[in-house]
């Protein structure tokens, strides 16, 4: 039998080869079961394989009212201990090699921990962590490739990316003491960057955990990079990567298509192609491949939105009236961006850091007024904005719109959207360097 079926699937075939008319009979007693000697019956929504059928094993088809009934047990303690190792949340070799992991993997994280307390050199607390990258990721290497060990291999990579960081900021310091902390935090997530790279080629595992923390280690890195070797200023260094965020969020679904292996066949351009038959796609590389890439895309949509949490917060630091204009923008864009997405913890990831840039962005703007008008109209507003919401959640769900307010969103998503990049400029004060230029 095959074993990536569910056997409520299995059992009309089963009916069949049993011969008669079993099939029709079943009506009468509620149907069949399949079941194990002194067994409950078997769960039919379950697969053979979950349910541990053996090939040459002997199973009892049974009327579901007159199905066998569980032997009972002679021995108490026996009886006891069978059920208790058939618990769900019974303590299994898996748990104890995860268990381990976990420790080891903690222990390694205290070990770079230790590296930050200042007392040693700057370069011995830059060689040190270096040496364990390297151990780390040829032991990582050598795990997955020689003895095919993907999980330790991948949480030996992961565990190499701290003492990557560590070097990449101790490694300014190491040059020069009295450098700034923008090349540390540049050189740092450039380290981090390569690590990850090698850690994802070495290993070949763990997709979904590597891509996530490369795309948000590249743009934090670039980020970074501006923010040390030119005269911007942090928040508006911050300010570009949260453009930069927000343009990757819109190519997510692409990446994660062609991350997973699937790709669109080019439409036709002719009546002959149109009436071209096309290549069949197996059933089952369908459901993996999109199942594949829909846990790509909430890797990717988790970490860029962790990633426009940090960034926000560092634009909004500045408290200036350009930046905060440009973060309410961008929260705008992001709850409008988010009524397309249908997964749940994907939509989340857009909408916790609108919801966290809109507020941020309120509660400097109360904090920055007058106490009558913060009263007058901050808190009246938002009072509203409350009474709004609570009124919309009683009606709008489920409740179609029509066409044409669609197509207005839109538009209002789109002229949002290019928005950002004008208000880029104001924020990295380019108006004003003009305006110097036209005297």
């Amino acid at each position: 039998m095959p074993t990536d079926v569910a056997l409520i699937d299995l059992l009309p075939a089963i009916l069949h080869h049993a011969g008669g008319d079993l099939a029709d009979e079943g009506v009468e007693h509620e149907g069949w079961v399949l079941q194990r000697l002194g067994k409950a019956p078997f769960d039919e929504n379950r697969t053979t394989s979950e349910l541990g059928l053996l090939d040459g094993e002997t199973v009892h088809l049974r009327p579901r009212a007159a199905a066998l009934p569980e032997i009972d047990f002679d021995d108490l303690v026996d009886g006891i201990a069978e059920q208790t190792s058939m618990r769900p949340d019974a303590w299994t070799d898996r748990f104890s090699r995860w268990m381990l992991l976990a420790f080891g993997g903690v222990a390694f994280l205290l070990t770079a921990a230790t590296l930050l307390i200042p007392g040693p050199p700057a370069l011995a607390r830059t060689l040190f962590p270096a040496v364990v990258v390297v151990a780390l990721l040829l032991a990582a290497t050598i795990l997955s490739r020689s003895r095919g060990d993907g999980v330790t291999a991948t949480v030996l990579a992961w565990v190499a990316v701290p003492f990557a960081a560590i070097t990449g900021w101790m490694l300014p310091l190491s040059i020069d003491a009295t450098s700034g902390v923008g090349a540390s935090l540049a050189c740092a997530l450039v380290l981090v960057v390569a690590v990850l790279v090698l850690g994802m080629l070495g290993t070949a595992e763990a997709g979904l955990l590597f891509i996530g923390g490369l795309f948000v280690s590249v743009i934090g890195a670039i980020t970074a990079l501006i923010g040390a070797f030119s005269p911007a200023e942090p928040h508006q260094a911050a300010a570009i990567g949260v453009v930069l965020s927000t343009v990757v969020l819109g190519f997510v679904p692409t990446t994660s298509f062609r991350l997973a292996g699937l790709s669109l066949p080019a439409l036709p351009t002719s009546a002959e192609e149109f009436g071209e038959d096309t290549d069949p796609v197996p059933h089952q590389v369908v459901v993996q491949r999109s199942a594949m890439a829909n846990r790509y895309m909430s890797s990717l949509y988790l970490s860029l939105g962790t990633l426009l949490l940090v960034l926000t917060t560092v634009v909004l630091a500045a408290a200036k009236m350009w930046p905060m204009i440009m973060i309410a923008v961008l929260g705008v864009v992001l709850l409008l961006r988010s009524r397309h997405i249908d997964g749940a913890l994907q939509r989340w990831a857009h909408l916790v850091p609108a919801g966290w840039a809109l507020g941020a962005d309120l509660f400097l703007l109360a904090a920055g007024v007058d106490p009558f008008s913060r009263m007058l109209y901050v808190t009246s507003a938002v009072l509203l904005a409350g009474v709004l919401l609570v009124v919309a959640a009683a009606t709008l769900p489920g409740r179609k719109l029509r066409p044409y307010w669609g197509r207005a969103v839109d538009i209002f998503e789109m002229l949002t959207a290019i928005s950002l990049l004008p208000l880029l400029l104001a924020v990295l004060d380019v108006y004003m360097y003009v305006r110097g230029l036209a005297g």
